[in-house]
């Protein structure tokens, strides 16, 4: 019996595109947890398995999760964070049309479920991760495209999850005020 928690949220990383194992532990969950509890997964990135496809001659997908594994963990997750972040890239443009399609297909493929992007606030160079492309202004500018895109199920956008909040600093919170919460016109 849970008492006193909304539900449960699972960060485990990484899980792999396929990992039976993760679905079983969220379907044992579900089975487990009262029917009013939340269980909230986050995961990597959302890649097609076409687009997979046509790059895994060229480079490397080490750590990502296609449409049909989003839809399995959305059989037993009430929310799923996309997490767009560490992914080796280094154009700002790039990764701008990487976290608009993260909106587009992360809430296409979860039809009901609740989903959020998961937007990078800390600095920490690593080869994974350059925080001057992988950022707050940048994260939220792909996920307002993404939004205004007519592909997007808007329905499905439940917000974004900054991470990490203890390293989110007052100038990043300003850019959000303004480039999330401010109204503005839609992009064309």
């Amino acid at each position: 019996n849970v008492i006193g928690f909304d539900g449960v949220h699972f960060d485990i990383e990484p899980v792999g595109d396929g990992d039976l194992g993760f679905i079983l532990l969220l379907e044992d969950v579900r089975y487990e947890i009262p029917d009013d509890k939340i269980i909230s997964v986050a995961l990597s990135e959302l890649i097609p398995r076409s687009l997979v496809a046509l790059l895994s001659p060229f480079w490397k997908l080490e750590n990502y999760n296609s449409e049909k594994y989003y839809k399995k963990v959305g059989k037993f997750a009430d929310q799923v964070v996309a997490m767009t972040y560490d992914t080796s890239i280094d154009d700002e443009w790039l990764y701008r049309f990487l976290v608009k399609h993260q909106v587009i297909s992360a809430t296409r493929a979860l039809g009901d479920r609740e989903v959020f992007i998961g937007i990078p606030t800390y600095d920490d160079e690593k080869p994974s991760f350059n925080p001057a492309v992988e950022n707050i202004k940048n994260g939220l500018l792909g996920v307002v495209d993404g939004l205004n895109n007519l592909r997007s199920n808007k329905d499905s956008f439940a917000g974004v999850a900054l991470y990490s909040n203890w390293e989110t600093s007052q100038e990043e919170w300003d850019i959000y005020d303004e480039l999330f919460l401010t109204p503005s016109e839609p992009s064309e």
